[in-house]
């Protein structure tokens, strides 16, 4: 086969304010900038992107790989119409420009949500159908928290969705898709079936490490060895995104209808039955700072600010756990990485072992949630140019400008602080060395991330603690107002029932 391969991914949290412009498509971070053409297959060149893993894939089996483009901007507020039209008009543009092709594939998110569109992929897939027909197999790839819609579901041929949380298998994802891409080319009739869960499940929930997500993907994998099952698709979803189809959802493959519906359903009767073993791990920075004190552990503690991660559409810049930590008396503690270019810039004008007055962070309009005023000893400086070393991000460039290694000036607490100019959810090891220290040196580390720092910094720590500190990536759903949510639908496992305002008493 003759197969072009295109991209357009974001994950959308509608709670942010912060628009996603198409300058946060060209934009390098944890991921190259916006790739063209030939670029694609170079640039993703043994990263873990489905991508990458799809094109290998494929070229294993003597497939011809025509590459359209990729690309991915961190998790912000709803793409701007702009944005979403500019590049809409590049995928289509590039499509036609590829010639005769017998399929494509597409490396999406599934949680995209743009001025415009609630759902964002539903809408991609539409106009490239109207582009060039019903008859052209499509494939595509979709993270874990994917807000999986009908539409969506109904005009794709195959599609993969990421099994872990952390994302360890973006790559062996997209090489699953060309998998399904020949399986359903050879086997017809395709018969789907569809269903979203009832209850939303929060990210702090989703590590597949942990109960109950072990036993169902366990479940799952048994299921899908069913005759007449081609794959299963289980996306926890996005409920950062106050969208109809936000949540939970399932979708069956297979050339069996009968067999299809059933095992949808008894995938979803396992997720409907784990729903109480879900548990409220969130904890303050005074619990997490008390239960540390009392573990006595040789390795460092991790505590997780699961609700300013930049990798869910937060600013990673809000100050609620930093002055917690201050105001407790934290020892040998370093946070990372709280974005404030003022501050990085400060830094660097004065130099290490300089002393500065910053009003640091809190920029994001967090409610109540102002800057951390103090004093700060400039410790190191960096450029901001890294390359990851862990298992989900490896050979993965970093580039999110100048940097710096600030110390709180107190006699009260030992509290480092590392700054970059832009967001960069703390997901690689690679961010303490680039300041030059070692993070097996600290009591405490504390992370503004959700779950994707578990794949780098569970080897190197015995206990992980969530905290729910102010953010603008809620993981405590009940708390929420919710617009456009679908009516019924419980906001976190066994949590308050939703009803859309327009619902019958």
């Amino acid at each position: 086969m003759r197969i072009a391969v295109a991209s357009f991914q974001h994950e959308t949290n509608t709670f942010s304010p912060r628009p996603t412009e198409y300058a946060d498509y060209l934009q390098e971070d944890s991921w190259p900038g916006l790739l063209l053409g030939e670029d694609v297959c170079r640039v993703l060149a043994g990263l873990n992107i489905a991508s990458e893993g799809f094109i290998q894939a494929a070229r294993q089996q003597g497939h011809s790989i025509v590459p359209v483009n990729w690309c991915s901007a961190e998790p912000g507020g709803k793409v701007t119409d702009e944005t979403f039209e500019r590049i809409m008009q590049l995928v289509l543009d590039g499509i036609r420009q590829a010639g005769e092709i017998d399929a494509l594939f597409l490396d999406l998110h599934g949680a995209m949500v743009s001025e415009s569109y609630d759902d964002g992929e539903g809408e991609v897939v539409r106009r490239i159908r109207a582009a060039f027909g019903e008859q052209l197999p499509i494939v595509a790839s979709l993270d874990f928290h994917a807000n999986l819609s009908e539409a969506f579901v109904s005009q794709i041929d195959a599609m993969a969705v990421y099994r872990t949380y952390p994302h360890l298998d973006m790559a062996d994802t997209g090489a699953r898709c060309m998998a399904l891409l020949e399986q359903q080319q050879a086997q017809q009739p395709l018969y789907k079936a569809f269903i979203q869960i009832p209850y939303l499940i929060p990210l702090s929930s989703q590590h597949t490490g942990s109960a109950p997500n072990v036993a169902l993907f366990e479940a799952l994998s048994e299921l899908e060895a069913t005759p007449g099952i081609s794959n299963i698709e289980f996306a926890m979803g996005f409920p950062a995104a106050d969208i109809p189809d936000s949540g939970a959802s399932i979708a069956v493959f297979g050339n069996d209808r009968q067999q299809v519906e059933a095992v949808c359903r008894q995938f979803y009767d396992r997720v409907l039955a784990a729903e109480g073993q879900y548990t409220d791990n969130l904890m303050s920075t005074a619990q997490a700072l008390d239960l540390s004190r009392s573990l006595q552990s040789n390795a460092p503690v991790v505590l997780a600010d699961v609700q300013d991660n930049s990798g869910a559409g937060a600013s990673s810049d809000t100050t609620g756990m930093l002055a917690d930590l201050m105001a407790g008396g934290a020892q040998k503690t370093i946070v990372a990485v709280l974005a404030d270019g003022a501050a990085a810039a400060a830094a660097h004008r004065a130099g290490a072992g300089a002393v500065i007055d910053l009003a640091l962070g809190g920029q994001s309009g967090v409610a109540g949630l102002g800057p951390c005023e103090g004093r700060f000893e400039v410790m190191a400086v960096a450029d901001g140019n890294f390359t990851c070393v862990g298992d989900m991000y490896a050979g993965c460039e970093v580039k999110i400008g100048p940097m710096a290694l600030l110390k709180v000036v107190a006699d009260t607490c030992d509290i480092q602080i590392i700054v970059s100019t832009e967001r960069y959810a703390c997901t690689d090891l690679a961010v303490y060395t680039h300041v030059g220290i070692n993070p097996l040196e600290y009591a405490l580390l504390v992370v503004k991330s959700t779950v994707h720092f578990r794949a780098a910094f569970e080897p190197i720590s015995d206990h992980i603690l969530s905290v729910a500190a102010p953010g603008l990536h809620p993981c405590q759903l009940g708390k929420l107002k919710y617009q456009k949510l679908r009516s019924h639908v419980r906001l976190g496992p066994c949590g308050p029932v939703h009803m859309s305002a327009t619902d019958p008493a």
